[in-house]
C-alpha cells in the first residue's frame, strides 16, 4: 500500500456458505453486494468434477496452435462467441491490451448464434464439459438471483422470471506465462504488473472459477485494493453493471483487475479461470424496481440485449 492509500479502508472478501438457511444467505449476499460487490460462495452444490473437467478442457483448447484457434475467431458483439486472441481486448487504450486470450461460449440451442466447437477436441469431451458447465452454472445463477430477491423482500421469483432465458456467456480465460523484463516494470514500483486491466463486468452477476495461482483483486468504493484469494472449491460472485443499474445503484459493480500473484520474482506463472457472465433476458427492459430504491431512476431504460451489445462493442475488437 502506498502512502497515498494509507487512509483507505481495508475490506475482506466474505465467504458465504450456501448450505444454510435461505433468509440468512439472502441477508449476507445483499450485505456483500451493497458494500463490496464481491463474495466467495462455498457449499454451492456444483460437483468438483464439473470444475476439474472444465479446467482440463480449457487447457486443451489454449494448448492448440494459434492458427488453429484463429479458425474459431470471435464472431461479433451480437453473438458474442468465439476465440479472442492476445491484444484484441482492452479496457484502457489500444496501446495497453489485456495480456490474455479467451474463448466465448453461449447457449447451445440458439440457431441464430451457434457455438463453433473445436473439431480438434471432438474426442476430448470439450463440448460436453462446457455444455454441462453452462447448465450447472445457470442453475446456480438463478438460485443466487432468488436470494437477492428475498433480500430485497420482493417476490422470490421476481428476478428469475426476467433472467431465465439463459442469456449468459461462458468465457474461458488463459493468462500465459510471462518472463519479467525491464519494460514490464510498473510506473509505481509498489504496484504489481497488470495482466487484465481495471474494469467492471457488464451483466447482472459473474460466477468465476479460478485456479490456485491467484492475482484477482478488487477495489471497493473508498477502499484499498484487496486480493480475492483462491478458495478450494469456492466460486467468486460479483455484481455487474447491469444489476447495479437495474437496482438504481443499490448493488455495487466493483472495479477489479488481474495482476501478477504476490511474491513473484522473474517469472509470472500462467493462470486459468472460467467466468460465467450472467444477464437478464434479452427482451427484459432495465427499469426501476419498486421497493428496491426510493430514489428516482437514474438511467434511460433499455433492453438487456441492447445494453450488453453496446458494452461489448466498446472493449472487444469486432
Amino acid at each position: 500500500m502506498t502512502a497515498a492509500d494509507s487512509s483507505k479502508e481495508h475490506f475482506e472478501i466474505p465467504i458465504i456458505d450456501l448450505s444454510r438457511d435461505e433468509a440468512v444467505v439472502a441477508k449476507e449476499l445483499l450485505n456483500a453486494f451493497t458494500k463490496i460487490g464481491f463474495c466467495i460462495v462455498v457449499n454451492h452444490g456444483v460437483d468438483s468434477s464439473t470444475l476439474t473437467n472444465s479446467f482440463a478442457s480449457s487447457k486443451a483448447f489454449f494448448d492448440l496452435p494459434l492458427a488453429t484457434k484463429q479458425q474459431y475467431k470471435y464472431q461479433g458483439h451480437t453473438s458474442n462467441r468465439g476465440f479472442i486472441a492476445m491484444g484484441d481486448e482492452t479496457h484502457t487504450t489500444p496501446q495497453q491490451p489485456d495480456k490474455k486470450e479467451t474463448f466465448e461460449i453461449g447457449r447451445n440451442d440458439e440457431p441464430e448464434y451457434p457455438n463453433h466447437w473445436p473439431v480438434e477436441l471432438a474426442n476430448e469431451d470439450f463440448k460436453k464439459d462446457f455444455t454441462d458447465y453452462f447448465t450447472t452454472f445457470n442453475e446456480l445463477y438463478l438460485r443466487l438471483m432468488k436470494y437477492i430477491a428475498v433480500g430485497f423482500d420482493l417476490d422470490p421469483d421476481f428476478f428469475n422470471a426476467k433472467c431465465n432465458g439463459q442469456h449468459c456467456n461462458l468465457r474461458l480465460l488463459h493468462y500465459p506465462e510471462v518472463k519479467k523484463d525491464a519494460n514490464m516494470v510498473p510506473v509505481d514500483s509498489n504496484e504489481p504488473i497488470v495482466r487484465g486491466a481495471r474494469h467492471t463486468d457488464y451483466g447482472t452477476l459473474t460466477l468465476l472459477s479460478q485456479d490456485a495461482i491467484g492475482g484477482l483483486r478488487v477495489q471497493p468504493h473508498g477502499g484499498d485494493w484487496t486480493y480475492v484469494p483462491p478458495v478450494p472449491g469456492g466460486i467468486v460472485i460479483n455484481v455487474g453493471d447491469m444489476l447495479q443499474q437495474w437496482t438504481n445503484d443499490v448493488l455495487q459493480a466493483t472495479p477489479h483487475q488481474v495482476v501478477e500473484p504476490p511474491g513473484q520474482s522473474k517469472l509470472i506463472p500462467e493462470r486459468y479461470s472460467i467466468a460465467f457472465f450472467c444477464n437478464a433476458n434479452k427482451e427484459c427492459v432495465l427499469d426501476k424496481i419498486e421497493g428496491v430504491s426510493d430514489e428516482p431512476f437514474k438511467y434511460p431504460p433499455m433492453t438487456a440485449h441492447d445494453y450488453i451489445t453496446k458494452r461489448l462493442s466498446e472493449t472487444i475488437a469486432g
